[in-house]
């Protein structure tokens, strides 16, 4: 364009002059027209494109007005183009309930802080449905803000699909546990138990899903029993969480078991019940094994031996009457109390040397002298033992205690049937303590 300019000048009147003019024109009104066709492709194709996108998008003023829509957002809120073209906030596809959520995420795309926000619209219906808004802006050359845009992905599929791996993998869960689970609708139909389930009751899946849980219930319990769960159910089905329950049930081959019932809820995304998870606990091994604890537990406090339990500090936890007695103390008062208590200092080599024993080979057997409450002693034969866990890990020691005393009248009984005959062993042993007793100062 300059060199024919300068081409003019040099060459006034010249006729090649005058075309090389009129050339130039023409080609600048040709660059021209080439730039607005360019201009006009540019804006058919962009509302080619957004016509075309299947998810939602808009366009909104700085006032939050839509100036745009595409047939995408039609489609998925239900709304025609033109009940949302001129609309500002709140737009008819927002939910009263979202508001708040809403009003948060257009906030932050006011400060310039651009990201996806999960939220939830509302179809012209009513219906709630899950989205992904994605927005941005455009800016003038001057860094004015021209417009908002914003696509607007429906995630209603992609929620189920999340929700159904999760429900399947939820169920592997379910299926690998060794307590047995129920799942009830809402409507009070069953439909889904786990393997446990069907191990504990004796019943397959097949004849107990889609059956009325409470009808199910009746079957399985007593009258008693069942008339408390068909309540909790009633109760869940109403959305509340009822308490837990601890029944007879009764198998399918007429076995009886003590069972506990937990239920929970199932909820969706707004948080509402869809379905009631009942956890099942056969307590049958669990009482068995309470009745032994409890056999065991009349057995040591009723031993004439004293018996404590301490922890790896060497603290006592536990004692029986016997141990507390023959120490002069409650058993109260000897709980918190270090064993070493019960040695005289000199003892201190000696107690420290078994105990390394009992730490390293397991126990330490060993006749000592204990101290009383008073500060007197007396002979005892003593065992510590280390307790250990499943694992082998040492949680403590079992201390085991006999007056010596004890053990020698035991020892004197022998030896006076041996002397004198079971006629006369009797006379002949007390004889024989009235003159050992006094030589200690502890006793039985």
């Amino acid at each position: 364009m300059i060199e024919e300019r300068s081409a003019v000048e040099t060459k006034k009147g010249d006729r090649i002059s005058d075309y090389a003019v009129f050339d130039c024109v023409l080609r600048d009104i040709t660059e021209r027209k080439k730039a607005v066709e360019m201009l006009k492709g540019s804006k058919n194709f962009a509302e080619r494109l957004i016509a075309s996108m299947k998810d939602g998008f808009s366009i909104t003023d700085n006032h939050g007005v839509h100036v745009g829509v595409n047939k995408a957002l039609c489609h998925t809120t239900g709304f025609t183009r033109e009940e949302l073209i001129g609309t500002g906030p709140p737009h008819p596809y927002w939910p009263e309930e979202e508001y708040e959520n809403i009003e948060k995420a257009i906030q932050k795309t006011s400060s310039g802080e651009f990201s996806d926000f999960e939220l939830i619209f509302k179809r012209k219906s009513g219906e709630r449905f899950p989205v992904i808004v994605s927005p941005s802006r455009i800016k003038d050359t001057e860094g004015n803000i021209l417009v908002y845009f914003q696509t607007v992905k429906d995630v209603t599929e992609l929620k189920r699909l999340e929700k159904k791996e999760k429900e399947l993998a939820a169920m592997d869960t379910v299926n690998a546990m060794s307590d047995g689970v129920i799942l009830i609708d809402i409507d009070g139909k069953i439909t889904s138990v786990n393997p446990a389930w069907e191990k504990m009751t004796g019943y397959e899946s097949s004849e107990v899903v889609g059956k009325d849980a409470v009808e199910v219930a009746e079957r399985m319990h007593k009258p008693e029993d069942a008339k408390k769960l068909s309540a909790a159910l009633r109760t869940a089905m109403k959305g509340e969480v009822p308490n837990s329950l601890v029944y007879t049930l009764i198998r399918k081959d007429g076995q009886e078991i003590t069972i506990t019932y937990t239920p929970s809820f199932i909820r969706d995304a707004a948080g509402k019940p869809t379905q009631i998870l009942g956890t099942v606990k056969d307590l049958t091994e669990i009482k068995k094994a309470e009745e032994e604890i409890r056999k065991l537990s009349y057995a040591v406090e009723q031993a004439i031996d004293g018996i404590a339990i301490c922890d790896l500090e060497l603290t006592m936890t536990y004692v029986n009457n016997a141990f507390a007695r023959m120490h002069g103390y409650s058993a109260e008062e000897m709980i918190g109390m270090k064993v070493e208590n019960l040695h005289n200092e000199e003892q201190t080599d000696e107690y420290v040397d078994g105990m390394n024993q009992a730490k390293t080979e397991g126990s330490w057997i060993s006749e000592t002298q204990h101290r009383k409450k008073d500060g007197t002693s007396f002979p005892a034969y003593r065992s510590i033992t280390t307790l250990t866990d499943k694992d082998g890990n040492r949680t403590g020691f079992l201390v085991v205690t006999q007056v010596v005393t004890q053990i020698l009248n035991e020892v004197i009984w022998h030896a006076a049937q041996f002397m004198n005959g079971e006629t006369n062993c009797e006379n002949a042993m007390n004889e024989i303590v009235r003159t050992i007793n006094p030589l200690w100062d502890g006793g039985n």
